[in-house]
């Protein structure tokens, strides 16, 4: 950059700001008195040197003659005198922008405009312009402590001491600095290449800050914003060492699980909006409330719902988390940074809810909601087909360094588990169902890879609930027949019969669907999977798994 060039453009630019602070910055009583005029502010220099001063020059007139009292302040250095037209003002220690005030004043009537003077930093032509975290500091000191404790806080700095890293200045920093963008002169690290504006701070996200600073926190001169399109501008598509976005577009949370912002299809706006909108989410775990959010200010289950810019206790700045409550009502506080997948993976059942569902039947089907995975982690929503005499075993998992996402973040945010997840502790695997069951618990006669003990026990039990007789005819599933609100002619002749009650037809289906949702085939909680499928089975059908080995009350 050509620094002569670029002073001389600063003189010009600091005299444009002068003039435009000019406008409508007077005070009148209505009395007919004339507020005086503050025609311009000059400086000796637009930028001085820590510790070094410049002369300002206020020159100021008033149409009725009246004696006109100055003063001057700033928030940071020092001032001479600050009650005269022309003052002395002296820089700290900082690299920054100050922006010095005049406030005239008649004796009836107030004016008062400003002047922007850069200490070592350049000064820069547009606003809203970029000032560094240091003036976010003083109204957002817990934020900005939180803040400086995460990655972002020494991104540029830590990678640029790392030898052997792949860090070069130009082609980096444009995402570990601040507003670096050469398009537009608003004091970036572009134009501005100093410690204060290097790293990644609170204007990465926000934006340039001066507006909102000199209308004393005015929300609507910053952006706030819950959207991934603030973590894309770095964390962008198609890159080889970023690759989260990539990653994210590929997850449920992006596709399956996000909300119907359509105006026919939008019904996430009360109890959903926890789980299937980001910004839903951080609010439920964040004040326990469950927020009704429109359609315009949803936003997908994203990168904000999980992380938090402004914590750095987690590694990843993941949000501090402590517990989970699943839906029957028990606390999780095991399970790390798993906790953070558990508030939504609950299954959202309560007993009551279930009981409910069992004695009546439901237009949707018999079984859970969807996302269930915690509620096998720490068995908590199924129907118990025991009548309480049963001890169901949690799972290992549970207990496991950050249980869900040690398994299922390992090659990144697609949330795809991976085998070699669970090498430390079932050696190398090519194949989940390389683990081998200790037991034959389906009964076809062979101790099978776990996955498919489960996959045997579901055929069994699935056969035994389609035997009762219960009417899949007209495409209906087995969740759809068994939870009919009406008995239609089967059911009452399977009454009838006196062979089956409806709450052990729907129990069993109940269970059989937990396990399906879960979709891990027993993985997460192999013990209690297999524990629920077997019981469900002897619930409806009064016998034990044929020829299988029956897992008893706490039997891991």
């Amino acid at each position: 950059m050509n620094q002569n060039k670029n002073w001389l453009r600063v003189g010009m630019v600091v005299l444009a700001v002068s003039s435009f602070a000019l406008m409508g910055c007077e005070e009148s009583t209505g009395s007919g008195n004339k507020a005086p005029e503050i025609v311009s502010i000059t400086a000796s220099a637009t930028t001085v040197s820590k510790g070094n001063s410049v002369i300002l020059i206020a020159v100021v007139t008033d149409a009725d003659g009246d004696a006109i009292e100055y003063k001057w302040s700033a928030d940071e250095g020092t001032f001479t005198s600050a009650d005269n037209d022309t003052v002395t003002w002296t820089a700290h220690e900082v690299e920054e922008i100050v922006t010095l005030e005049l406030e005239v004043n008649d004796g009836i009537n107030i004016s008062t405009s400003t002047i922007d003077i850069g200490v070592d930093v350049y000064v820069p032509a547009v606003q809203p312009y970029y000032m560094g975290a240091a003036a976010c500091s003083g109204c957002h000191a817990a934020t900005y402590a939180g803040w400086a404790e995460t990655n972002h806080a020494d991104a540029r700095d830590r990678k640029l001491a790392d030898l052997n890293g792949h860090y070069t200045p130009a082609s980096c920093d444009e995402c570990h600095t601040v507003g670096f963008d050469t398009t537009v002169d608003n004091g970036g690290f572009d134009e501005n290449p100093i410690q204060a504006m290097a790293n990644i701070q609170c204007e990465s996200c926000h934006g340039p800050a001066s507006a909102h600073v000199a209308g004393n926190g005015d929300v609507s001169e910053i952006s706030v914003s819950y959207g991934e399109d603030v973590c894309m501008q770095c964390h962008v598509e198609d890159s080889a060492y970023h690759p989260q976005m990539d990653e994210w577009q590929t997850s449920g949370h992006f596709n399956g699980a996000t909300m119907d912002t359509t105006s026919a299809g939008w019904h996430y706006g009360g109890s959903c909006s926890r789980c299937h909108t980001g910004n839903g989410y951080v609010e439920y775990v964040e004040t326990g409330i469950v927020a009704t959010i429109a359609i315009d200010e949803a936003t997908k289950v994203n990168c904000s719902a999980c992380h938090n810019p402004h914590e750095g206790t987690n590694d990843h700045m993941l949000r501090e988390i402590d517990s989970a409550t699943m839906a029957g009502g028990d606390v999780v506080t095991e399970g790390g940074f798993g906790i953070t997948c558990m508030n939504c993976h609950t299954g959202r059942r309560s007993q009551e809810d279930i009981a409910e569902q069992i004695a009546e039947g439901g237009s949707r089907g018999i079984g859970p909601h969807h996302g269930n995975q915690g509620a096998f982690l720490n068995p908590d929503v199924f129907f118990d087909v025991s009548g309480g005499t049963f001890t169901w075993t949690s799972s290992n998992h549970l207990s496991m360094e950050n249980s869900c996402v040690t398994c299922h973040m390992a090659e990144g945010h697609g949330n795809e588990p991976t085998v070699e997840a669970c090498e430390s502790c079932h050696g190398v695997l090519t194949d989940f169902d390389d683990i081998i069951a200790k037991e034959d618990f389906d009964g076809d006669g062979l101790a099978e890879g776990v996955q498919s003990e489960v996959t045997g026990l579901m055929t069994l039990l699935d056969d035994a609930i389609i035997a009762t007789g219960i009417d899949t005819t007209g495409g209906l599933s087995v969740s759809q027949a068994a939870g009919k609100d009406s008995l239609d002619a089967v059911w009452d002749a399977v009454n009838a019969a006196g062979t089956y009650t409806v709450s052990q037809i729907r129990g069993a289906v109940f269970n059989y669907l937990a396990v399906d949702y879960d979709h891990s085939h027993g993985i997460h909680n192999f013990a209690f999977t297999v524990q629920l499928l077997q019981q469900s089975y002897k619930y409806l059908t009064g016998n034990d798994v044929p020829a299988g080995y029956m897992l008893a009350s706490g039997e891991k």
